[in-house]
Parts: C-alpha cells; structure tokens; sequence
C-alpha cells in the first residue's frame, strides 16, 4: 500500500519559504479530508482539524497544529490546478488502497457536472458532487 506522504511529494510549493509554517502535504490531507466528510470552506477545514486532531495526528505530525482558515485560503489560492487535480486523483487512489487494507470501508462517488465551476478559497475549479461514505 502506498503511503500517505507519497501522495503530495510531487507536487510543488508555491509558498515563500519563510511562509511555510505548516507543511504543504499537511494543509492538502487536512484540506481534502473536509470535503471528504462534506466541508465546503476553509474555515471548515480548520473546525474540521480542531474537531479530529486526535485523529489527524496519527496520520500527520502537524508540527505547528492546525492550520488557520486563512492559512488554508493562501496555500489553496497559489496552488498549480492542474497539478492540484492530478494530485487529488492520487489521494482518492490512496483511500482506495486504505478501504482495502484498512479497518473499514469509505465509499467515495463522484460526478462532475457539465460546465459547472465553484470557488474554494480563492482557487477556481470545477465542483465536483462528491458522495461518500464509511461503513465499519
């Protein structure tokens, strides 16, 4: 099974070094892992890390806690979408292998409607209606 700190390794920050107080991979799990469960923003990516920071720690150092809202818009803003998307695709293929080999099973369904776009902090995409769920 493929780790979980592979997913990002390839893919470039965009942050001046002197801003980078959390680290990018651990921005985008956090960040990813919100809209998995159903955040939509990014101050929801931050509740979402207060809510299960026993949990992201297991999978993350977060060295420096978690990161702000505004920590999530900056990073999520200057990011590569291209890149990003492709990156993305690796971390639903990684909770794949983990429904496998993990203790329960996370069902993931999505679909991206013809010519729909979203906004999430600040980085214009296509909004893809993401349906999931955990069984044990």
């Amino acid at each position: 099974m493929p780790e979980l700190a592979d997913v990002f390794a390839d893919l470039e920050d965009p942050r001046a070094v002197n801003a980078r107080l959390h680290s990018l991979h651990d921005i985008l799990v956090s960040a990813l892992g919100t809209m998995v469960c159903g955040g939509q923003t990014c101050a929801d990516m931050e509740l979402f890390g207060h809510a299960k920071r026993e949990f992201l720690e297991t999978l993350l150092p977060l060295p420096n806690g978690i990161p702000s809202h505004d920590t999530f818009s900056r990073a999520l803003g200057m990011l590569d979408p291209a890149a990003f998307q492709s990156a993305a695709g690796g971390f639903l293929g990684f909770m794949g292998q983990f429904a496998q080999h993990g203790p329960g099973v996370v069902a993931v369904d999505g679909k991206t409607p013809y010519q729909v776009r979203g906004r999430l902090c600040g980085v214009l995409t296509t909004a893809p209606k993401v349906n999931r769920r955990c069984i044990r």
